[in-house]
């Protein structure tokens, strides 16, 4: 295993939550600061907002 790979997966499913993104990463990331490393995998479930778009944004950095 690359020791650079996540050790923790965390899957979030989400739908319409563009307004949530940027919170809810901020907050993931808080909790799992100094953890294993991880990854986070949004799942959407047919989001009609700006859900991929902010996912995308929070992605990007």
């Amino acid at each position: 295993m690359n020791p650079t790979s996540p050790r923790l997966s965390i899957v979030v499913p989400v739908k319409n939550e563009a307004g949530n993104i940027a919170g809810l990463v901020a907050e993931i990331e808080a909790a799992c600061a100094g953890l294993a490393p991880f990854e986070l995998i949004y799942v959407d479930d047919g989001s009609t907002d700006a859900t991929p778009a902010a996912l995308e944004a929070a992605r990007q950095g």
